[in-house]
């Protein structure tokens, strides 16, 4: 569990959840921080949710700094540095651009298709739904 700088304390309480980071403010003093979520880390989406997926990307062909600069833009979150992404296309590798539900994905599919980022969406394992016991 994460201690807040401020006060110590490890009680937090979850306030934002976005996409591959979360703000969590500590319940004893108000301190705010944001936290990155370690892909293997996060917990399976109910069953009855919408489908969730970790999706993997591929440059089709050696990025512009534009185009670098227009994914770090569109995906705010994505935590990937320049030099990083710029290694991956010279590689030819996969990195991984986060955890997206399926509209999240059809919201972006215009940049990224835009981009020329050949996507590998891997499924999330659901668990049970809390409601259905």
């Amino acid at each position: 569990m994460h201690k807040c700088p401020v006060c110590g304390s490890d009680h937090w309480t979850i306030v934002e959840n976005l996409r591959v980071m979360v703000r969590k403010r500590c319940n004893d003093c108000g301190h705010e921080k944001m936290i990155l979520i370690s892909p293997g880390g996060e917990p399976a989406p109910p069953v009855d949710s919408e489908p969730v997926f970790n999706v993997l990307a591929r440059w089709t062909s050696p990025p512009t700094l534009e185009q670098i600069n227009r994914l770090r833009d569109g995906l705010p979150l994505l935590g990937h540095s320049e030099d990083e992404l710029l290694e991956s296309a010279r590689a030819q590798r996969q990195f991984d651009l986060g955890r997206f539900t399926e509209s999240e994905l059809q919201a972006d599919a215009g940049l990224l298709e835009a981009l020329e980022l050949e996507l590998e969406r891997i499924p999330v394992s659901r668990r049970p739904s809390d409601l259905s016991s």
